[in-house]
């Protein structure tokens, strides 16, 4: 349990580590805080714009995107503070993103109505979804299915990339079937 008053001022989306260690970001303070299991808070990494989305792989790796026009796809250290990589830049509004079962980031870019995955350590992308309208998030359920949620339309639509079959889950619109 963190304290009121504590240190976090926004937070927005969080990830553990392996350790215990939550990590959140601060879009509005353009930050990445971490808090330790014993609840000592402390900014982590300084002077990210929009910090917004945050994913930690199976392996450890700690990835956050910038939610905003030409935003990035960054890797932190999670073990010393201000220690970071662009993984990718120019991303159109990146929000909440996740590691998939195939080792590849996906996020949506939420500007480009579409969702991309990335490849975590070249950098390298491919466009998984191209007809999403203002993409919020994804999500893999529990077979592996992408699950994005489109803001527009109220659509969950859900994706097996395999085959790329396509599915709407449900609509959040009661005005939609």
């Amino acid at each position: 349990v963190i304290a009121l008053g504590a240190g976090l001022r926004g937070p927005d989306d969080l990830a553990f580590d392996r350790d215990g260690n939550a990590f959140f970001t601060e879009p509005h303070d353009d930050r990445v805080m971490r808090a330790t299991r014993d609840g000592h808070v402390d900014v982590w990494v300084d002077g990210l714009p929009s910090a917004n989305g945050i994913t930690i792989s199976e392996s450890g790796r700690l990835f956050i995107d910038e939610c905003r026009p030409g935003g990035r796809l960054i890797e932190i250290q999670t073990n010393e503070p201000n220690q970071w990589r662009v993984v990718l830049d120019d991303i159109g509004m990146p929000n909440a993103l996740e590691m998939g079962p195939d080792g590849w980031l996906y996020l949506p870019e939420v500007s480009a109505n579409r969702v991309l995955a990335v490849e975590p350590d070249s950098g390298e992308t491919r466009v998984v979804v191209a007809d999403v309208f203002a993409p919020s998030s994804v999500k893999f359920d529990h077979r592996g299915r992408l699950v994005v949620p489109d803001a527009v339309s109220g659509y969950v639509t859900v994706v097996d990339l395999g085959p790329g079959d396509r599915a709407h889950l449900r609509t959040a619109n009661p005005d939609r079937p």
